[in-house]
C-alpha cells in the first residue's frame, strides 16, 4: 500500500466513525475487506472505497463517497511534514505507581532512543505551583507522550468481578494529551501493561503491550515512533 493510500485510509476509517444506522456493523465489516484488499492487491483506496460505497447504497454511498473526496484533497493539499531533530525530542510520560515500568521506559527512551530527559511529572520540583499549574506548565513541553495504563487500582465491575483501573490521574493526562496533540497525530502512545482496564471513552485505541516488560516492546515503540514525524 502507498503512503497516500495508507494516509487516506487512517483519515477515512476515522471520519467514517461519524456514521450511524442499521448498517453499521455491515460496514465494518466491509472495511476490514477493503484493508485486506489493499494488502493482497494492487487495487487503490478509490476503487475499494468505491466498492464498499456501492454495496451499501443510498444513503451511505454518497456520504462515503463525499469523505473519500475530502480527504484526497486534504491529503494532496498537506504539506510533508519535516523530521525532528531527536537530540531535541521531549517525551512527557503519563504513569501510575508502577516505578519498575517508568524507569524502563525512560531508559529506554533516553539511552536507546537519543531523547531529551523524559518528563515525569512526579519528579518535578512544584515551585510554587498548583499540581494543575506544574502538570500544564510541563505538558507544553512534550513533543510526544507515552501513557503507561497499569492496573494500579483494584475494584468491582457490575458483576462483582475485580477488574483493575488505572490511577484517576492518568485517565485525566491521557485525554489531555489526546486534546492537546491530536488524536491522529500519532504522538500519545499508550502502553498497556496486563490486564487493566481501558477507559471506556478511548475503547478500540490501539496500544504496545508492555505486560513483559518495555524492552521487550522495543520493536513495537520504534514502530510507532516511525510512524510520526519523530524519528525516521
Amino acid at each position: 500500500m502507498s503512503e497516500r493510500d495508507e494516509n487516506k485510509l487512517l483519515n477515512f476509517l476515522d471520519t467514517v466513525s461519524t456514521l450511524s444506522g442499521d448498517l453499521i456493523e455491515h460496514y465494518k465489516s466491509l472495511i476490514s475487506t477493503a484493508v485486506e484488499l489493499l494488502e493482497q492487491s494492487e487495487e487503490n483506496l478509490d476503487a475499494v472505497v468505491n466498492k464498499i460505497a456501492q454495496k451499501l447504497g443510498q444513503p451511505y454511498e454518497g456520504q462515503i463517497l463525499n469523505m473519500l473526496n475530502s480527504i484526497e484533497t486534504t491529503v494532496e493539499e498537506s504539506a510533508p511534514e519535516e523530521k525532528l531533530i531527536v537530540s531535541e525530542v521531549r517525551p512527557f510520560i503519563v504513569h501510575g505507581h508502577d516505578s519498575a515500568a517508568l524507569f524502563e521506559l525512560k531508559d529506554l527512551l533516553q539511552n536507546d532512543f537519543g531523547f531529551q530527559e523524559p518528563i515525569s511529572l512526579q519528579q518535578q520540583a512544584p515551585g510554587g505551583k498548583t499540581l494543575i499549574e506544574l502538570f500544564e506548565d510541563y505538558a507544553s513541553k512534550a513533543t510526544v507522550v507515552f501513557v503507561l495504563l497499569t492496573g494500579d487500582d483494584p475494584c468491582l465491575d457490575e458483576s462483582g468481578e475485580e477488574i483493575l483501573l488505572p490511577r484517576q490521574n492518568v485517565t485525566f493526562e491521557f485525554g489531555y494529551f489526546v486534546g492537546a496533540l491530536g488524536r491522529l497525530s500519532g504522538k500519545v502512545i499508550v502502553l498497556r501493561k496486563g490486564k487493566v482496564k481501558m477507559p471506556s471513552d478511548v475503547k478500540g485505541w490501539r496500544y504496545i503491550d508492555v505486560t513483559n516488560g518495555i524492552k521487550a516492546a522495543y520493536a513495537e515503540i520504534k514502530n510507532a515512533l516511525t510512524q510520526t514525524t519523530i524519528i525516521k
